[in-house]
C-alpha cells in the first residue's frame, strides 16, 4: 500500500513538473507576441496606398514641369504658352492663339500662374491633342456668360493640371458660363484639374461619346458639378457616356432652388 502511494505521489510529481514546463514554453494570455491587428495590412489599404502613390507622383510630375523659364520672348512679350510639335517648340504671348493655331497631334503647356481669358479657350474638330497646365496653371475667365475651356466636335483630347474658374460675379447676377464644356466628338479626358464656380456647371458633356473624368476636384459650381446631356448631377451617377474615377465634389448645386433659362443653363451653344 506504502509503495503504491508513493509511485502514485511520483507520477503526480512528474505530471505537475510537465505542466510547469508546458506553460513557460507558451506565451500568457495577456502577451501578444505578433501584433498582428496593428501591422496588417488588407488589399484595401494597399489599393489606396498604390492610388495615392500614383497620385503623388502624377502631381511631382506636373509640380516639376518648367518650359518657360528660359524661354524667348514672344515679339517682346513674355510667353504664356507652348506648343511642342514634333523637333519644334513653338512658344506664344497669348493662350487664345495657341488654342487656334494649334494642329492635331500637338502638346500645348500653360505657364504656371494666373492667366485671365477675355474670351473661351476654344478647340475645334482637333484630334490627339494634350493640354498640360504646369505647376499652378490658373485660367479665370472674365466673361461670366462663356465657358472657360470648350472643346467641339474633337477626338482623343486630354486637359490635364488646370484650375479653371470664372471672375466672381456682380452681386445682382449669377455666372451661367460653364468651366469645361464639350459638345459631340469622342474620348474626351479631363484629368487632375481644379473645377470651380462661380461656373453654372463643372463639366457639361453634350453628345459626345466616352468622356473621363478622373482624379478632379469639382466644387462650388452654381447648378451642377456635372451635366450629361440634360441630366444634373450634383455628384456622380450612373451614365452611358461618362467614366468617373476618383473624382472629390464638393458644394455644388448651392442654387438650383432658382434655376436660370436653359439658353444660359447651356451656355450660348
Amino acid at each position: 500500500m506504502d509503495k503504491r502511494l508513493f509511485f502514485t505521489s511520483l507520477l503526480m510529481s512528474g505530471l505537475f513538473l510537465i505542466g510547469c514546463a508546458g506553460e513557460e514554453s507558451s506565451p500568457s494570455k495577456d502577451e501578444s507576441p505578433v501584433e498582428a491587428d496593428s501591422s496588417h495590412t488588407s488589399n484595401e489599404e494597399i489599393e489606396e496606398t498604390k492610388e495615392a502613390v500614383e497620385l503623388n507622383q502624377d502631381s511631382i510630375y506636373y509640380n516639376q514641369l518648367d518650359h518657360f523659364s528660359t524661354a524667348p520672348d514672344v515679339n517682346g512679350e513674355l510667353p504664356m504658352g507652348l506648343i511642342i510639335r514634333g523637333p519644334e517648340n513653338i512658344y506664344y504671348a497669348s493662350l487664345d492663339s495657341m488654342f487656334d493655331q494649334c494642329q492635331d497631334g500637338d502638346s500645348l503647356f500653360i505657364r504656371a500662374g494666373n492667366h485671365e481669358l477675355e474670351r473661351t479657350l476654344e478647340l475645334w474638330e482637333k484630334n490627339d491633342i494634350v493640354v498640360t497646365g504646369e505647376r499652378n496653371a490658373k485660367l479665370i475667365a472674365q466673361n461670366i456668360d462663356e465657358n472657360v475651356i470648350w472643346v467641339i466636335t474633337c477626338n482623343n483630347i486630354h486637359l490635364r493640371n488646370l484650375h479653371a474658374t470664372h471672375v466672381e460675379p456682380p452681386i445682382d447676377r449669377s455666372c451661367v458660363g460653364n468651366v469645361f464644356a464639350t459638345d459631340m466628338g469622342e474620348n474626351i479626358t479631363i484629368e487632375s484639374c481644379d473645377i470651380n464656380g462661380c461656373g453654372a456647371v463643372g463639366v457639361y458633356v453634350f453628345g459626345t461619346k466616352k468622356v473621363i473624368l478622373k482624379d478632379n476636384y469639382i466644387h462650388d459650381n452654381t447648378l451642377w458639378a456635372i451635366d450629361d446631356n440634360g441630366n444634373g448631377m450634383i455628384e456622380e451617377e450612373e451614365s452611358e457616356d461618362i467614366i468617373f474615377i476618383n473624382n472629390r465634389y464638393d458644394n455644388n448645386g448651392y442654387k438650383n432652388e432658382n434655376p436660370i433659362d436653359d439658353h444660359h443653363f447651356y451656355g450660348d451653344h
